[in-house]
C-alpha cells in the first residue's frame, strides 16, 4: 500500500560533552552490546577546553593540525570501521545533526568544516585490538568570528540493524558514534539571527503539512529555541492551524523545515498567510509574516500520498433535503403563478 514506506534513520552515541551536548567521559561504549567498541578523541595541544572531551580547537587562519580518533575493537574478529567528518546542521525536528555527510554545506558558513579536514576515512582493527584513525585540518586564509562545527561519525561495517514499525512506517536503526568537533580563532561574541526564506506545501512524515525554511545565517549556535506558527486565510484573522515547538537548537549558519502540522487535513488550494514568531536562549527575538499560495497540483499531489487523511465525507440527507427544498419552493411559485392566471 501507499503508506508502507521504508525509512533509514541512524541512532547514534553522542560523545560531545558541552557543546549541546550532555556526555564528559572520555571513552563511551555503544548502548547495542553487540557493537563491542569504543572509541576516544585524543585532545592535542590546539584544544582550547581541556576538560571536554570532543575536539574544542583553537586555530589561526591558514594553520594546519593533525588530530586523531583511537577505535578499540573488543571483539573476537576484525572489523571495519568508517569514519565520516561532517559539518553540523539542524534536521527537521530542530536538532543538531552531526550525522549527515551528503547534506550541503549553508551559503552563509564562512568555511565548511567538513571539507577541511583529509585523512582516515576507513580503518580496519583486528579484534581485541585498537587503531588511530589519524586526520588533517587545513584553515582557511581568512579569518573569520564564531564557530566551525561538525563531528567524526564513526560507524562499523556489517552491524546488524534494528527495525521498529512506527505510524504504519518501518525504521531501520543503525548504531553510531559521533565525536564533536568545535573550531575557533577567538573569543569573540556572535549574535545569533534567525532568517525566514520559502514556504512549501506538502507532506511531512507522510502527513500534510506546511514547512517554513528557517535559517541561522549567523557562525554561533541557537539554543533554547521556540517557535510559534499560525496560519490564516489570506484576509482572515480565523486561526486554520497552529504548531508550537519549544527547546529547539539550531547548528551554526544551518537552516532547516519547520513544519505547521495540518492535522491530518487536506490541503486546499488557495492563499495564505504565515505569522510566526521565535526567541531563543539569548534573548533573539524574530517576527516574520509571509503570503504563500497552495496550487491545485500540489494538493492534489500531496493529498493523494498522504497517511491517515481525513476524508471529507458527503451528507446525503443534507443534499437530498436541499433538493427537497428547491422542489417545494418551486412548486409553491408554481401553485401562485396559477393561482394569478384563474
Amino acid at each position: 500500500m501507499k503508506w508502507m514506506h521504508i525509512l533509514q534513520r541512524i541512532s547514534v552515541v553522542i560523545l560531545m560533552g558541552g557543546i549541546a551536548l550532555w556526555l564528559n567521559t572520555t571513552t563511551v561504549q555503544a548502548a547495542d552490546q553487540s557493537m563491542n567498541y569504543q572509541v576516544k578523541a585524543n585532545l592535542p595541544s590546539s584544544q582550547n577546553n581541556q576538560s571536554v572531551t570532543y575536539f574544542d580547537l583553537r586555530l589561526a587562519p591558514n594553520q594546519e593540525e593533525t588530530i586523531s580518533i583511537t577505535v578499540q575493537n573488543n571483539d573476537n574478529q576484525a572489523h571495519i570501521f568508517n569514519i565520516s567528518p561532517n559539518t553540523a546542521v539542524t534536521n527537521q525536528n530542530g536538532v543538531v545533526d552531526y550525522s549527515q555527510s551528503k547534506k550541503k554545506a549553508d551559503e552563509t558558513a564562512p568555511a565548511n568544516i567538513a571539507s577541511l579536514i583529509t585523512g582516515d576515512k576507513k580503518v580496519t582493527v583486528p579484534a581485541h585490538s585498537s587503531k588511530d584513525a589519524i586526520f588533517k585540518i587545513k584553515m582557511p586564509a581568512k579569518k573569520f568570528h564564531g564557530t566551525l562545527l561538525g563531528g567524526f561519525n564513526i560507524v562499523r561495517e556489517g552491524q546488524p540493524t534494528v527495525k521498529k514499525q512506527k505510524n504504519r512506517v518501518t525504521l531501520r536503526n543503525q548504531f553510531a558514534y559521533v565525536i564533536g568537533l568545535k573550531v575557533t580563532e577567538s573569543d569573540a561574541i556572535v549574535a545569533p539571527n534567525l532568517k525566514l526564506n520559502h514556504i512549501k506545501a506538502g507532506l511531512v512524515n507522510y502527513r500534510t503539512a506546511i514547512t517554513a525554511n528557517l535559517q541561522n545565517t549567523k557562525a554561533v549556535m541557537i539554543r533554547g529555541l521556540k517557535v510559534d506558527a499560525v496560519v490564516t486565510k489570506l484576509g482572515s484573522d480565523q486561526v486554520l492551524h497552529r504548531t508550537v515547538k519549544s527547546d529547539l537548537a539550531m547548528a551554526p549558519n544551518s537552516n532547516f523545515e519547520y513544519a505547521i502540522n495540518w492535522d491530518n487535513e487536506a490541503l486546499k488550494p488557495g492563499k495564505y498567510m504565515l505569522k510566526l514568531a521565535a526567541t531563543d536562549k539569548s534573548g533573539g527575538k524574530w517576527y516574520f509574516t509571509s503570503r504563500f499560495k497552495i496550487t491545485e497540483q500540489k494538493a492534489h499531489q500531496a493529498n493523494d500520498q498522504a497517511v491517515d487523511l481525513q476524508k471529507t465525507t458527503i451528507n446525503w440527507w443534507y443534499i437530498i433535503g436541499g433538493i427537497l427544498l428547491v422542489l417545494l419552493v418551486g412548486y409553491i411559485i408554481f401553485l401562485k403563478r396559477q393561482a394569478k392566471k384563474a
